[in-house]
């Protein structure tokens, strides 16, 4: 059965499994760098260390209150749908930058939005960390969490046979 995020849920809408973008820095020489960067994430990410590396961070960052606040407001000031690919970038253990694309007004609040919190050590320097993030356009998933009865993240219901 599918799910559906809600607007706001931010654990909802972050892939991090199988999924974890910066600024301008990393996408130049027409987008070859980020080319190579992303390369780097996704092999990462293929990894048993790396997919580890992966939900620790995810963990890190969902279960801070600024970090989810700021996603939040970047979600309420730019209306879905979004659907955003790139990679954390570590250059040390406590400085990582967010490469985004497509190069949106979104992406670059979320960059924001997620960068400069304290997080999980990497397991090495330079380290690419794989990064996705998916909404629905938030107007009929806003009306349906309203509607009494409907549990947000909940399966949707199959009719009696």
């Amino acid at each position: 059965m599918k799910r559906k995020p809600a607007p706001l849920a931010f654990a909802a809408v972050i892939a991090f499994t199988l999924a974890s973008g910066a600024a301008a820095a990393d996408t130049s020489a027409g987008g070859k760098t980020f080319k190579k960067n992303y390369e780097a994430a996704v092999t990462n990410l293929l990894s048993e260390g790396g997919r580890a590396y992966d939900r620790r961070l995810g963990t890190a960052l969902q279960a801070n209150k600024a970090s989810t606040d700021a996603v939040g407001r970047c979600l309420r000031t730019h209306e879905g749908p979004h659907d955003l690919h790139g990679y954390f970038h570590f250059r040390s253990p406590s400085r990582y930058e967010l490469a985004l694309e497509p190069r949106t007004p979104f992406a670059a609040c979320l960059a924001t939005a997620l960068e400069g919190h304290a997080v999980p050590a990497p397991p090495r320097l330079p380290y690419f960390n794989h990064f996705t993030f998916r909404t629905e356009d938030p107007a009929p998933a806003a009306e349906k969490a309203r509607k009494p009865g409907i549990g947000i993240l909940a399966p949707e219901k199959k009719p009696a046979s």
